[in-house]
């Protein structure tokens, strides 16, 4: 597979990925990367569903303060517990 709109360092990283031995070929390379843009595009539009509600509601005037140590541990325990699901 030949991709000729790859900017130069793109193709270079191509053919890094091929010569480490961690692909075959450029469309195993170009097929993990769609993989990994699909499933990063779910993720992100799991995240606004999820935030959907929550946002709504702040702009209704609803919700409370939280301070910077209640959103960094909330984070971690919801990274946490998408780590142990994975």
């Amino acid at each position: 597979m030949t991709i000729p709109i790859l900017p130069s360092d793109l193709a270079q990283f191509v053919s890094d990925q091929i010569g480490s031995g961690k692909y075959a070929s450029q469309s195993e390379v170009v097929l993990d990367a769609l993989r990994l843009m699909r499933d990063r595009e779910r993720r992100v539009e799991e995240v606004r569903g999820e935030m959907a509600p929550a946002l709504e509601g702040l702009e209704r005037g609803e919700g409370r303060e939280l301070g910077v140590e209640d959103v960094i541990h909330r984070s971690m325990e919801r990274h946490r517990k998408s780590e142990q699901q994975s």
